[in-house]
């Protein structure tokens, strides 16, 4: 399942880029200890470490939750999104199925948005399970198989990083050359389970929002700042906030 991640000392290859931009005062503007080797690394024991105790400890309710969504709904306990990560490399990442495989009226209705179809689908445990954010836990597998970090941008869907004009025209707000920027700033870090964006609002922010959101963190990257973001995001998931 992990055998396509493999964490070796050239796995910061983009350190040397960032340290230009750092030192030129370029675009990226990412601090060049953040990508340093050294940095990484002790990251990255963080993540493994991190992702296998909260693994460990979750497994019964892993049994418990999986047994629930099978009562309410036929279906995968897990789905996979496709999803962009360090270096745009896709990978799949994993959550709890928080919706019904089968299409209703509501969900085949044109005029309403994708927001409105999705909700439509959501089962009564689905909508506990997003708005307390457990429908993510599944996603310590990708941090422990190195696709993602505990804290860390929003893992967008790839789709997005493909078309940077499209999200220009669905937004109005973004130019393509602005969309690029932020790309080649994110790209340079694992996604991460939490991060700037879950605390100051998941679903409630507009798009822009969510992109400037990542970049703020990238260009602000420390043990202090992601400690941070840690002990803020318990609260911000307790009050549900922008969850839907």
């Amino acid at each position: 399942m992990c055998s396509d991640v493999t964490y070796e000392k050239r796995s910061c290859r983009h350190g040397a880029a960032a340290r230009c931009y750092a030192e030129e005062g370029g675009e990226a503007g990412v601090p060049a200890y953040a990508l340093a080797w050294g940095n990484c690394f002790i990251r990255r024991c963080v993540d493994v470490v991190g992702s296998a105790l909260l693994l460990a400890l979750l497994a019964p309710a892993w049994l418990a939750i999986g047994l629930v969504i099978k009562l309410e709904s036929p279906g995968p306990v897990f789905v996979s999104q496709l999803r962009g990560g360090r270096s745009e490399k896709p990978f799949r990442l994993r959550k709890f199925r928080s919706m019904r495989d089968s299409l209703g009226p509501e969900e085949n209705d044109p005029s309403g948005t994708r927001k409105e179809r999705s909700m439509a689908r959501t089962t009564r445990f689905g909508r506990i399970l997003r708005r307390t954010s457990v429908d993510e836990v599944p996603q310590l597998v990708n941090v422990l198989c190195g696709h993602m970090s505990l804290i860390g941008p929003r893992p967008f869907v790839f789709s997005d990083l493909e078309d940077p004009a499209e999200i220009a025209r669905a937004t109005g707000r973004i130019e393509p050359e602005e969309f690029a920027r932020w790309r080649r700033v994110r790209c340079q870090v694992r996604p991460g389970m939490t991060g700037l964006w879950q605390i100051k609002g998941r679903s409630s922010l507009p798009l822009e929002g969510l992109l400037r959101y990542d970049v703020e963190y990238v260009r602000r990257c420390s043990a202090r700042f992601d400690l941070e973001i840690l002990l803020k995001t318990i609260p911000a998931v307790v009050r549900g906030i922008g969850a839907f």
